[in-house]
Formats: C-alpha cells, structure tokens, sequence
C-alpha cells in the first residue's frame, strides 16, 4: 500500500507541473461553520491547477465528505483501489478499481488522475466523474453531470446542475430542482439558446 498522508508533506505533480494532487484544507466560513472536524482540520482531496493565480480547483474526490485530519490518508492498495481513509480507516471515496490489473496511479499533465493497469490501459480516470469543471480535452457526454460549489472556494455542492437529457440532444442548467430555466439545444453543431422557466 502506497499512502498519501495529510501532515507528511506528500504531494503529486504533473510532469509540467501545471496540476497537483494533495489533501488540504479550506478555511472556516458562515454558510458551513467551523474548518474543523472533531478537533482536527477538514480535509479534502482535490486536484488544482497550478498556473492560475486563484489556485483553481480542477477536481475534487470528496467534495461533500471531508475527513478527519488525524489520521486521515490517500492509500493506493495492493489489489488495485485508490481509497481515501478516515481516521478511523472508514473508506470516504474510492475509485473501485479493486480486483482489476491495476498497477499504478497517474496524475496527467491535462489534470486526469487515472488508474492504469500494467499495460497502460485506463481502468479509471477522473475525467469521469468531473465535480464542477471541464478541462480542455475532458468530453462532456450523457453519464455526466457538473455541480457548481455553493460559494468561490468551497468545494461544497452547489445548487446548479448542467447536464445531458436522456436523448442525448439537449444540455439542461438546472436550479436547485426538477424546474429547468434554461435549455441549450444542439442542432447541427450550432446552439440555439431558449430561456424558459424561472429566472435567477
């Protein structure tokens, strides 16, 4: 088992060095009280993209389930899952890639973090699962959806959700419900703007 520990300093970089993976914490705020959790830092796990000056957060694992910094650890295992561990060893996220060939975990320079199996294969990827951002190459398909964060520098849920209909044809925001207040059509490689709904 490889570990990424919170207070060890670990950190993963691209070759470019333009993103990095590490456990970090955020700042206390109003709308989600204290930073700490049960005497110790929240932690979380995202991936940021170093060459902005506001520190962009490209990705995050547990964005609505921060850990304990005590003990709290990334841990890629023997049998091919990447887990992020709470204190008290409780799996928080997990890549579920146990049982596979997996062999190894890779930041890419655009920002992916994959699970790779000796051959190189792809057998996870984050570009599956994105929180609230799309990076240049990312495709944005049918079985994803983009939450924003509920304020600027918090990695929280927020209350809009922009995704795919079940035809595959039409991209739908969302406002914190089943209510639609905007669709975007594709026709023909060109959109078409409709705005329905209640406005923001």
């Amino acid at each position: 088992m490889i570990a990424i520990a919170p207070m060890g300093g670990a950190y993963i970089f691209t070759t470019s060095i333009s993103f990095l993976l590490m456990l970090m914490t955020i700042a206390a705020t109003k709308d989600h009280g204290s930073s700490y959790l049960g005497g110790y830092k929240r932690l979380y796990l995202p991936v940021w993209f170093t060459g902005s000056s506001g520190k962009t957060v490209a990705w995050t694992a547990n964005r609505d389930a921060p850990v304990n910094g005590r003990g709290s650890r990334l841990a890629f295992r023997r049998d091919g899952g990447l887990d992020l561990l709470d204190y008290n060893g409780a799996v928080i996220w997990s890549t579920n890639t146990t049982a596979t060939r997996a062999s190894r975990a890779e930041l890419l320079d655009s920002g992916n973090l994959v699970i790779v199996d000796p051959d190189g294969q792809q057998l996870w990827r984050s570009f599956d699962s994105p929180t609230d951002t799309l990076l240049p190459s990312q495709p944005m398909t049918r079985n994803i959806r983009l939450v924003s964060a509920s304020s600027r520098g918090l990695f929280y849920s927020g209350l809009y959700t922009l995704f795919f209909d079940n035809d595959n044809q039409l991209i739908k925001l969302m406002y914190n419900g089943p209510e639609v207040f905007f669709f975007l059509f594709l026709v023909e490689f060109s959109f078409l703007l409709v705005i329905s709904g209640a406005s923001v």
